[in-house]
């Protein structure tokens, strides 16, 4: 399409970007990310969002939080495109700093981007940033959902509070098998085999 001398528009930018993130071709995005900026599209909101996901899922987190800094209207998947590259490298403060930056400045959240600060807040074993993503899904009214319900127990589980991780389980209108395995592991973890094994029964008896 280029040597035929068509122009590229902000979508076929980010088809492009996928492209290279699925052949890991990191020369190739780089070059296009030069194109993007030569071309005049480096602030679409499309454009910026593919660049966020390509040098997150590559591993390039510094030219990624660099993009979404950048960027001129943020949203929440580039936002859990910089969040997954952090949780994904083992960078969990930075993940749980950013979430906590984007709700500062207004970013609205979904229930993927609660699952991964809470994730992030798993393998710190941070409770009182746990506690506080807690406290903001019942402030915005997203406890009913079953994934962060489940990352929610898991929070609580890996963070030694089995108590809480119980009270969230019990609560919850839908559940589903990795929710009753968080709570199966979240006990044998701490040596508690005979809760384990309730939980284990009780998943059997609702089929």
């Amino acid at each position: 399409m280029r040597r035929w001398g068509f122009w590229a528009n902000n979508f076929i930018f980010s088809f492009v970007l996928k492209c290279c993130v699925k052949n890991t071709d990191l020369k190739l995005g780089v070059n296009v990310h030069s194109l993007i900026v030569k071309e005049g599209f480096e602030y679409d909101a499309c454009v910026n969002t593919g660049l966020v996901e390509f040098y997150s899922k590559l591993e390039c987190l510094d030219d990624a939080r660099k993009v979404f800094d950048e960027m001129p209207e943020r949203n929440v998947v580039s936002l859990v495109g910089v969040m997954s590259g952090y949780v994904g490298t083992g960078r969990f403060k930075k993940a749980v700093d950013l979430f906590r930056e984007s709700l500062e400045e207004g970013l609205k959240p979904d229930s993927y981007t609660l699952v991964r600060a809470l994730s992030a807040c798993s393998e710190l074993g941070d409770l009182v940033a746990g506690e506080w993503i807690h406290k903001y899904i019942l402030d915005v009214d997203m406890g009913r959902n079953v994934f962060v319900n489940t990352a929610l127990v898991d929070m609580y589980a890996k963070c030694g509070h089995m108590e809480n991780a119980r009270v969230i389980f019990n609560g919850m209108h839908e559940r589903d098998v990795v929710t009753w395995g968080t709570m199966v592991q979240g006990y044998a973890a701490r040596g508690f085999s005979k809760e384990a094994l309730e939980i284990f029964h009780i998943m059997r008896r609702e089929n």
